[in-house]
């Protein structure tokens, strides 16, 4: 019983962690408001060497693309994060000095992202040229509260003041963009003046598009767009592609993609609860088989079919839940060292799909492995039983063999 218990619950446990980590990849930059209609701005450009795709374009373009193109709702050019000394800020209060990550981003940057704001406006936040948002967990390292911070002024590597106008909830897991403070995109002019270039190359640029807008009519636009701005020589182009999509399937078909992986640990999750489950079937109906004479002795005391049939199968069921308890127990207890490998912040809540979709696997592996005594031992009559004249059947035996072969065959 404790080796069939162990083994389906640590397949249970098995499966359920990998469904944490499956459902935080499908998740990830998907929370956006204006997911649907939010996307990135990429560029096809033809060298000696073929057709490459960059996911950086013009500091520029976010400005002419929403000046000269009505379908687009919003855009905001942000200063990537890789750029050296670009990506980490010494943030100054008085004597106290905080290390943080960083970007510079256009004023609609809040307009299209949903990073959501415990103070200041999104219209207004990035408006002015020496305005800062800073995150809720840097505003309590700087001042230990976050009331009031609205207004002060903080310092920004020994050189430049700058004025707090908002303060943002720290940003989700799921995002791939992290940052924990954001700064105007007109102070990235100032200090590399050549963004300011049509032809320059490193920013990045976010649209949302308007209700109704295909995409596909949009960037065949788009690239005549680019072709006019540029010349009709120009070896780049522009196109659009979904935000949400990028994380998963990249921005180009040449570069691995992280939805196989995902694939790939959804089938081993469902081929691992196979095998608990079989093994589970299989120990179930090995036990089942040397429980004739207690089979016997029941109907001689006048215990029905029926009776018998509820027995098994409750106990099958109860034996099935009490392993999905205990796998349950096993995920709170390694899920910290499972976040460790993984590198997420993965934790155990359960939604309705994922406790509905548990309890109906715990309860199906149930019935089916107690279907067997349930079925089979119950038909036999009393008599046949206490005389010990039943014999195992070539086809129990057979499908027995089946399951194995099964098990080490997807193992």
């Amino acid at each position: 019983f404790v080796i069939n218990m162990i083994g389906l619950s640590t397949g249970l446990a098995c499966a359920l962690l990998i469904y944490l980590w499956v459902n935080h990849e499908l998740s990830v930059d998907k929370f956006h408001e204006k997911d649907r209609r939010l996307y990135q701005v990429l560029e096809s450009r033809r060298t000696t060497d073929g057709v490459g795709i960059s996911n950086e374009t013009s500091g520029p373009m976010a400005e002419l693309i929403k000046e000269n193109m009505p379908e687009v709702e919003y855009s905001a050019a942000v200063g990537p994060a890789w750029w050296p000394g670009f990506d980490n800020f010494t943030v100054s209060v008085g004597e106290l000095n905080v290390r943080a990550t960083g970007q510079y981003a256009g004023k609609d940057y809040f307009n299209i992202f949903s990073f959501e704001l415990l103070t200041g406006s999104k219209d207004r936040v990035l408006y002015d040229k020496n305005s800062i948002v800073l995150s809720e967990e840097l505003v309590l390292k700087l001042f230990k509260s976050k009331e009031d911070a609205i207004g002060k002024v903080v310092m920004i590597n020994h050189e430049q003041e700058f004025i707090i106008s908002g303060v943002m909830k720290d940003i989700p897991s799921q995002s791939t963009i992290q940052f924990d403070l954001i700064m105007s995109f007109e102070i990235l002019k100032d200090l590399k003046p050549w963004v300011t270039s049509w032809g320059s190359s490193g920013p990045i640029v976010y649209v949302t598009l308007k209700d109704g807008t295909e995409v596909e009519y949009f960037n065949e636009k788009f690239a005549a767009f680019i072709k006019e701005r540029f010349g009709a020589e120009t070896v780049r182009t522009a196109f659009l592609r979904k935000f949400s999509d990028i994380y998963l399937y990249g921005i180009s078909d040449h570069e691995p993609h992280r939805i196989r992986y995902v694939r790939l640990f959804s089938i081993i999750a469902v081929f691992i609860l196979l095998i608990a489950c079989i093994n589970f079937m299989n120990l179930s109906t090995a036990r089942a088989s040397r429980r004739f004479k207690e089979v016997g002795v029941k109907k001689v005391m006048g215990a029905g079919r029926r009776n018998l049939i509820f027995q098994f199968m409750g106990e099958s069921v109860m034996t099935s839940i009490l392993s999905f308890m205990v796998a349950i127990l096993i995920v709170i207890l390694y899920l910290p060292a499972f976040n460790q490998i993984t590198g997420k912040r993965l934790s155990l809540s359960y939604d309705g799909e994922l406790l509905i979709y548990s309890l109906l696997v715990t309860l199906i592996t149930g019935i089916i492995a107690g279907s067997y005594p349930a079925l089979y031992l119950s038909r036999f009559r009393p008599i046949q039983i206490l005389k010990s004249s039943v014999n195992t059947s070539a086809g129990e035996v057979w499908v027995r063999k089946v399951l194995v072969v099964f098990q080490f065959s997807i193992g």
